[in-house]
């Protein structure tokens, strides 16, 4: 993939060097090639091979860039859900469904090793939810999936993990059923001993 443009990208590079510009930046509407930051930040060989070839700096620090970028800009506390997918208000619904499916790429816990970050994969999710399935073109598919039970249906796989996000409490949790399991089979094993000895001494 060649660079879409470069205005997201030398956005997302400016707020590396200067991170006091996030205010600024947040209050500005979102670039319009600001898919090429997203890909960037999913790990994208192509894209970030073409933005070092374009701006010279090595590939690791334009994804960090470009992470940082969207943490910043379209994840802030204030950020609508619109603002979240990385789409203006008129975009369509395919334009909305490939950022989310970019941004879910980079936030997938097999990629991303950053428990925290999936209450991101959250907000995307939810701001799928929130504005994705109620667009114009969307509407016969919403009736026939009415019936269906699948009127929000996300892109494949992409709600088997989200719907678990990782977190140490969860862990936490199934170890102490695999302990409890564990400490059953053991006193049910020493009460039956009694019984089972006599029949394998025989």
């Amino acid at each position: 993939m060649t660079l879409a443009g470069r205005h997201a990208l030398d956005l997302a590079l400016n707020l590396a060097r200067m991170p006091t510009l996030a205010p600024a930046m947040r209050a500005q509407p979102i670039p319009p090639d600001i898919l090429v930051v997203i890909r960037l930040a999913a790990g994208c060989t192509d894209t970030l091979h073409d933005a070092t070839k374009v701006t010279g700096i090595p590939a690791d620090s334009i994804r960090n860039a470009a992470i940082f970028y969207l943490q910043e800009v379209l994840f802030s506390s204030e950020a609508d859900s619109h603002r979240v997918l990385g789409v203006s208000p008129g975009a369509s619904r395919r334009e909305m469904r490939e950022h989310m499916r970019w941004l879910l790429q980079w936030l997938h816990p097999d990629r991303n090793p950053n428990e925290w970050e999936s209450v991101f994969a959250e907000r995307v999710i939810k701001a799928w939810r929130s504005v994705g399935k109620h667009r114009p073109e969307n509407r016969k598919s919403l009736y026939r999936g009415a019936n269906q039970g699948n009127s929000d249906r996300l892109p494949l796989g992409a709600n088997r993990w989200i719907a678990l996000p990782v977190s140490p409490g969860a862990r936490r949790n199934r170890r102490r059923f695999a302990y409890l399991f564990l400490l059953a089979a053991l006193v049910i094993a020493v009460l039956l001993l009694p019984a089972i000895a006599p029949l394998a001494a025989r």
